[in-house]
């Protein structure tokens, strides 16, 4: 089993969800969150017959209602203090972006910077900003508008930018993504401008931010997917960006959601990401899911479980699955 979880969460009213993993401070901030239709559809290839297998205790939890069809989703970004720096993973949706073939994220007013104000954050403090990939939903709030331009929100910060999608997503690369209608106009208002900016670091392989802060480079999802290791007080953190879109996919790695590009190779990333938390004990913090935003990785047989995630208003210490 894995070891005992020294972390907590607080959920409070009308201030950002937090968490306390080793001695950093990690704050969920909202973009929003809600509920979308036919879950089931999230994950290609799999029927209600593979989702009624987990129905004990996975219709509990928000992530799928079995009478509905329809899953929770949280648009959100984690703000971490580490080593003396405020940082920034992802950056949602963003307000007021054209997005013609996903309406879920077009035309948004969100209260997300006073969200972040409630988490004791003015954009001015932010020093480092990541994006594990660049989806719509993950790099929004990178740029805001400002006199009829996309200028970056957080003036002062260093933007971490996968470099193996910059060169994927850029329209002028030349490649054909399976998913560029959906993020049709997502480089050019939440990309390009922080690059012109002069603030992106543009990366690849591995890097390190701090003494605490390893990107590493995990693709399937898109070509420059990565993910985030934090080393706490003697304990680790892994921020999974869009590997896991649902708790499924602990359980089951090789369902593939219907949003990857390399269905093969997310597995792949997937996989050896699971394998990290499980022999590290570490705390998995995956991008969209709400009410159980952290999670605990055990092995189990020839493959994995979820040993225990952290909800609100429960005793945070039990098992979350039956054996799978």
């Amino acid at each position: 089993m894995a070891k005992a979880a020294a972390g907590r969460i607080v959920w409070g009213d009308g201030v950002p969800d937090t968490i306390s993993w080793g001695d950093v401070h990690i704050a969920a901030v909202i973009d929003w969150a809600g509920e979308v239709p036919d879950a089931i559809k999230l994950l290609p290839g799999t029927s209600r017959t593979d989702w009624e297998q987990h129905r004990g205790w996975l219709s509990g939890t928000g992530l799928w209602d079995p009478v509905t069809n329809r899953r929770a989703l949280s648009v959100h970004s984690w703000v971490l203090q580490a080593d003396g720096m405020t940082v920034v993973v992802d950056t949602g949706a963003g307000n007021g972006k054209d997005r013609p073939e996903q309406p879920l994220f077009a035309g948004l007013s969100t209260p997300y910077l006073e969200n972040l104000a409630r988490a004791g954050i003015q954009p001015e403090d932010v020093d480092v900003v990541i994006n594990t990939h660049l989806h719509a939903d993950h790099v929004g709030w990178n740029t805001r508008r400002d006199d009829g331009h996309w200028v970056p929100t957080f003036p002062n910060a260093r933007y971490v930018l996968p470099g193996p999608d910059v060169e994927y997503w850029d329209p002028a690369g030349g490649h054909s993504p399976r998913l560029a209608t959906a993020n049709r106009n997502v480089f050019e208002d939440s990309v390009r401008p922080v690059i012109d900016s002069g603030q992106a670091d543009v990366w690849s392989g591995t890097h390190q931010i701090g003494r605490r802060l390893t990107l590493h480079s995990a693709p399937g999802h898109t070509p420059g997917s990565s993910v985030l290791v934090m080393s706490c007080g003697g304990q680790t953190a892994v921020f999974t960006g869009d590997l896991f879109h649902s708790p499924l996919q602990v359980i089951e790695p090789h369902w593939a959601s219907c949003y990857d590009e390399e269905a093969r190779a997310a597995e792949a990333s997937r996989r050896q990401v699971l394998s990290l938390a499980a022999d590290t004990a570490a705390l998995v913090l995956p991008a969209h899911l709400p009410g159980a935003r952290a999670l605990l990785i055990d092995r189990h047989a020839a493959g994995f479980q979820i040993a225990r995630w952290f909800l609100p208003n429960a005793d945070n210490s039990g098992p979350m699955t039956e054996d799978p």
